[in-house]
């Protein structure tokens, strides 16, 4: 029965014979290092044809790509070949038998040069040994090139964002100065009304603009780790509404999320103000692979009706896109928002953040009893 398994050569062979229906470059290695299969993607990115390099060692590709002697990507999980620390390429991923890194290759294209993502493996036989490796080259100098101007468009229309929401802004302050003056100088009411309905305007245009500021960070910043107790006193230090009493129990916990996660809070807290709401209590639950945040108040409940309604893009406009853009930013780390409440009994959200995205802290690291923060 062992006569009919694939011996080793029969292995490389079917591989090499595999490789030219690759997508991508790619070249086959024995364990020794020496190249045995080269396809013919690869001869068209190189410019050089499998019979000249079958049979080279491998670091005939560093002469070829980079114009000196230095080892494949491959000979870093080959055995008795070049230690790791010897390789020169930005390393990605380093897993045992896989590694992947982005290469810089300034012989490619005649001396042009290129950005490839170089991706290895190793190839074993039955037994689970090592017999040879296989490298693929993607091309990615385009992909990064457009990377690259989408970055640079990108700060620029921040940058112009910037100004533009400045001079706004001032020249707001002007026009609510004269507004202000205007009403001081007339007596009629009807006139005096319709000067207060115009600061009103100008007063929301104000916030608008402040919004954009605020959100103009939301999917351009990593994600970062925040307390969620931290979170929720800087939300509870900027908001404007007056919740009396907010209570947090349950364990410290610190989330993976946008960095605009404070206004998740602060809409929330805004919410259960317009509610009437006087109490809120927010806890942590743990189940299974996920964490829920309870966030409830004393304000009027949400009817069954409009449940989903209130995360809708156009649900409130006098009230802002509040509870739709929250789910966007809570969403950047895959949390979900959700309200599961008795109409009767108040307001009841869950924050439900999956695995990965939270981590409950030990006594060392926060102490975990309740606190209470009076408005």
């Amino acid at each position: 029965m062992s006569s009919l398994l694939p011996s080793s050569e029969d292995i490389l062979s079917l591989l090499c014979s595999m490789i030219d229906q690759l997508p991508d470059p790619g070249f086959v290695v024995e364990r020794s290092g020496r190249i045995i299969g080269w396809n013919r993607r690869l001869e068209t990115l190189s410019g050089v044809s499998r019979d000249d390099m079958v049979g080279m060692d491998g670091t005939a590709c560093g002469i070829l790509f980079y114009g000196d002697e230095r080892p494949p990507l491959v000979d870093l999980i080959l055995p008795s070949r070049t230690p790791p620390d010897l390789i020169p390429y930005a390393i990605l991923e380093l897993d045992p038998g896989a590694v992947s890194a982005e290469v810089h290759l300034p012989c490619l294209r005649g001396g042009a040069g290129g950005l490839v993502l170089a991706k290895t493996a190793v190839v074993t036989d039955r037994s689970g040994a090592v017999i040879g490796g296989i490298e693929t080259l993607t091309d990615i100098s385009a992909q990064r090139s457009a990377i690259e101007r989408l970055l640079s468009a990108n700060a620029n229309l921040q940058q112009a964002n910037r100004v533009v929401r400045h001079d706004i802004m001032n020249e707001l302050t002007i026009v609510l100065g004269y507004l202000n003056l205007a009403g001081e100088s007339v007596t009629d009411p009807e006139v005096q009304g319709d000067l207060a309905r115009a600061s009103l305007g100008a007063r929301q245009i104000q916030q608008l603009i402040e919004f954009t500021r605020e959100i103009r960070s939301h999917g351009t910043v990593l994600p970062s780790w925040q307390q969620l107790d931290k979170v929720v006193a800087a939300a509870l230090k900027n908001s404007t509404s007056c919740v009396p009493t907010v209570t947090v129990r349950g364990d410290a916990v610190r989330l993976l999320a946008d960095s605009l996660l404070v206004r998740v809070i602060s809409t929330l807290l805004t919410d259960t103000y317009q509610r009437g709401g006087n109490l809120v209590e927010l806890w942590t639950e743990e189940h299974g692979d996920h964490l829920c945040i309870i966030y409830t108040d004393d304000g009027d409940g949400i009817p069954e009706y409009e449940k989903e309604r209130i995360f809708g893009e156009n649900f409130d406009k006098v009230r802002g896109y509040g509870l739709f853009l929250d789910r966007e930013i809570l969403a950047v780390t895959g949390i979900t928002l959700r309200e599961t409440g008795d109409p009767d009994r108040g307001a009841h959200f869950e924050i439900v953040v999956p695995a990965g995205a939270y981590r409950i802290l030990t006594g060392q690291e926060v102490s975990g009893s309740d606190w209470v923060v009076d408005l």
